[in-house]
């Protein structure tokens, strides 16, 4: 499972009873520490794995919740409580242990040195199993009487366990009887206790609340849920809002990954609860202000680039200082600034997380709000209706020195490693579809670059079609770290500017060392399956940690990794390039005395290269659909703003749906601009040949 790594944040565990499992990790950014006033929302979120014993705060399937919460502004309080087999664990230990824990909130937020008070909004998360804790602890704790301090503004349960009794005849959980050992006996024996524990019993609830389920959830089926929502709604109370989210492609980890449905309950959270609660609204700013932002500037408003630091790779110094890893280029975690994320809503997640890192940052009214904030106000104006189909689009800035390579070829400047996109892996499993992508080769013979690259730098996508799996795996098992055998394996492309490759997810790549716009799902999952070209661990346990924190990232172990990651016919595809390989020059879709018009990318993404030459004039009328872009090369204007290769602040744009743009040279040299627009489909593409 992902868990976060605590060298990112402020971290401290809270200890809410005298058992080894009644405790809470406080976790927050440390900017809320050092701001000294009050901690305007927190997020107290119990984990599933149907109570029991092995699944604990720390391995079950949370997905990116915890970090996502804290990409939203709150403090977020991870709660472990006694479970099923443990002393005081299972009904009704583990549920009082639950109600103790929201209560003792106010305190354990205090001895982090945080300030808790009555205008701090709490909403309580929980997922499986976990969101049973969390329906539990706000309505039936409540309706017993309990000591209440702390009475939440929303619950939010994610695929809960609602009705004890319905779900022991269904058979819930893989063996069938998770719910019989919590409960100590079945509904027959314990009928009064399983009346008891049913969230469905405890209507109406106290509080607001949010109920989530996914139509391929086999977990917690949303047959099992219905009546509780059905019952919840027509209970409500007046002075609570009840809602229901029902998400019809989502499985049961889906929902709680940023790559399927977290986004989209984060967002019926905030409108729920208030923006002002948990991103202290916006810095001031509300949905009028982005409205009147694109009215004074037609639809169109530039950003400032959001740098992502990595620590497998150097780049040419293009987005920053970044060819070496040297202590004057690298940041506190020893990562390089290597990749511009284009408008984006994603949060990069690197093994020591930055919760801010990946996110675009605009200016509305002189304020500034992130991409993905702004898309929460007003996401209706600013990208139409494609708010789940804007794809995250990178420069990335790949190079560094040439390193001594165990390959026939000589010293070579590394690629990014030999990876694969499958899904991020929870609780042992990936959770697919993966992330699709592909790269485009912009030329970098003009201002700025000024490279010498064309024929001289090689790409390595997908296996040898004579490759067997018993190769891939003895590379995996025995050179991560240690050798350069994996990087035999894959086929070597020589790059050409002006072209385009589709990677499809579960194919192995190792881009190459060219400056390349990408485009791909928004999601930032990955395995890793070789190291870095030229590079070797210094020891057997050097090599071991990074195998296990960027190779396996919780798979158990190499086999496991093939099986999961790695699809075989796709690799070694005797037409993989016929298939995924496009020369954009061939077919430009318009051209005039003003320039040319080509497209970038195919199959399931859609972008545009404008090359204006000096002088000329381009206008692209208006569509439904919003489009981000760059300026690669040259200067120029795009309606009321001006834009300019040598100054980042005039590179980057977005041109809202409906909203007509027109781009003029006003420079000595060709003004390239390319754009990148909602992604077309997210099913897996169809290899053909054009």
């Amino acid at each position: 499972c992902r868990t976060l790594n605590m060298a990112a944040f402020d971290s401290l565990r809270y200890e809410y009873g005298s058992q080894p499992q009644q405790f809470m990790r406080v976790i927050n950014t440390t900017n809320q520490r050092s701001s000294n006033k009050a901690v305007q929302a927190v997020a107290l979120v119990f984990h599933g794995g149907y109570w029991k014993e092995k699944y604990t705060v720390d391995s079950a399937g949370l997905g990116d919740m915890p970090a996502y919460l804290l990409e939203c502004g709150y403090v977020v309080i991870m709660a472990e409580y006694r479970r099923t087999g443990q002393p005081g664990g299972g009904w009704p230990g583990t549920f009082q242990d639950a109600s103790n824990a929201l209560q003792a909130i106010p305190k354990a937020v205090t001895k982090a040195g945080l300030i808790f008070t009555e205008t701090t909004s709490v909403t309580v998360f929980g997922h499986s199993a976990g969101g049973t804790l969390a329906l539990w602890c706000t309505g039936a704790a409540y309706k017993q009487k309990d000591q209440i301090a702390i009475l939440p503004n929303l619950v939010v349960a994610i695929s809960p366990v609602t009705d004890f009794v319905e779900g022991a005849r269904q058979g819930l959980s893989d063996d069938g009887n998770a719910i019989q050992n919590f409960m100590g006996g079945t509904p027959e024996e314990l009928g009064d206790d399983y009346r008891k524990a049913s969230p469905i019993n405890s209507l109406p609830l106290p509080v607001s609340a949010l109920i989530v389920c996914g139509l391929k959830d086999t977990d917690v089926p949303f047959v099992h849920i219905q009546p509780y929502i059905e019952e919840a709604l027509s209970k409500a109370l007046s002075e609570t809002r009840i809602e229901s989210m029902i998400e019809e492609k989502a499985d049961h980890f889906s929902l709680v990954q940023k790559s399927g449905s977290l986004p989209k309950i984060m967002q019926k959270v905030l409108e729920i609860t208030g923006f002002e609660t948990a991103k202290g609204s916006y810095t001031g700013l509300q949905r009028e202000d982005i409205l009147l932002e694109l009215k004074q500037n037609k639809g169109v408003l530039l950003s400032k680039p959001a740098i992502v630091y990595r620590p497998s790779y150097a780049g040419r110094n293009i987005i920053a200082p970044n060819s070496e890893f040297s202590e004057e280029k690298v940041d506190s975690r020893g990562y390089l600034p290597v990749e511009w994320w284009i408008m984006s809503k994603t949060s990069a997640l690197n093994d020591i997380i930055d919760p801010a890192e990946g996110l675009t940052m605009l200016q509305i009214q002189g304020k500034d709000i992130t991409f993905r904030d702004a898309v929460i106000l007003a996401g209706d104006a600013l990208v139409g209706t494609y708010q789940d189909d804007f794809p995250l689009t990178k420069i990335l800035d790949i190079g560094g020195h040439p390193s001594s390579t165990s390959l026939d070829s000589g010293p070579e400047i590394p690629p990014i490693p030999c990876h694969v996109h499958a899904g991020d892996v929870i609780c042992g499993q990936c959770q697919g579809p993966g992330k699709l992508e592909a790269y485009f080769f912009p030329p970098v013979d003009i201002h700025p670059y000024n490279l010498d690259l064309d024929g001289k730098v090689k790409t390595r996508l997908g296996l040898r079609p004579t490759t067997s799996e018993k190769e891939v795996i003895r590379c995996l098992k025995c050179g991560f770290a240690i050798d350069d055998s994996m990087y035999t394996l894959l086929n070597e492309f020589h790059i050409r500017p002006n072209t385009n490759w589709t990677i499809p997810t579960h194919v192995i790549h190792a881009p190459g060392p060219w400056p390349t716009f990408e485009i791909q799902f928004p999601q930032d999952d990955y395995n890793l399956l070789a190291w870095k070209l030229g590079s070797r661990a210094k020891s057997e346990e050097e090599a071991s940690e990074l195998k296990k924190t960027y190779q396996l990232r919780g798979l158990a172990d190499e086999t496991e990794l093939f099986k999961q990651t790695i699809n075989m016919e796709r690799n070694t595809d005797t037409q993989f390039e016929d298939h995924w390989f496009r020369d954009c020059q061939k077919h430009p879709l318009d051209s005039g005395t003003w320039g040319r018009l080509i497209r970038l990318f195919h199959y399931n993404f859609y972008g545009e290269g404008l090359e204006i030459v000096p002088g000329g004039k381009y206008t692209r009328p208006a569509t439904e659909k919003p489009y981000a872009g760059i300026v690669w090369s040259g200067k120029g204007t795009i309606e009321r703003h001006e834009l300019d290769v040598d100054d980042m602040s005039k590179r980057e744009f977005l041109v809202a749906p409906g909203h007509d743009a027109t781009f003029v040279n006003t420079g000595d040299g060709l003004l390239l601009i390319y754009t990148a627009f909602p992604i077309i489909s997210f099913d897996s593409p169809q290899p053909k040949i054009v």
